[in-house]
């Protein structure tokens, strides 16, 4: 019994083609995966930056309470106006703007009340970016 020959020029295209495939899913998934990486990364310096900025915003408050508890007066290098004391923190140009009335004490026993904790980052508009339209 003879078989019909088998044509090898269409089976090698169609594993030609498949071979091509999945070298370029390869490739977008290693340039996918990097991306993440590094997006991942910018993250949780930002995330560090912020926790320290948190970290040293509640040791001021644990020292202004420290201060006021033991008939003292605050920090000399915060602001006090009308029984507010502010101090700014910052850090990897990120601030934390930490505002506190000392004439009123809070519901936890402290001798202040949290007025403001905010924090921002600077930001400035990329100019670099070419020829684009400007929106105008």
């Amino acid at each position: 019994m003879r078989g019909a020959p088998v044509k090898l020029g269409p089976l090698a295209l169609l594993l030609c083609v498949i071979t091509i495939c999945l070298a370029v899913m390869a490739l977008l998934s290693i340039t996918t995966a990097r991306a993440d990486n590094r997006l991942a990364e910018r993250y949780a310096e930002t995330v560090r930056t912020r926790y320290e900025l948190e970290r040293e915003g509640q040791a001021f408050l644990r020292e202004l309470d420290g201060e006021i508890n033991n008939g003292g007066l605050p920090a000399a290098d915060s602001a006090a106006e009308d029984g507010a004391v502010e101090r700014v923190f910052e850090l990897d140009g990120t601030t934390l703007t930490v505002r506190v009335d000392t004439t009123r004490p809070d519901s936890r026993g402290r001798a202040f009340t949290v007025t403001q904790w905010r924090i921002e980052k600077s930001w400035s508009e990329n100019e670099s970016l070419g020829r684009l339209w400007g929106g105008k």
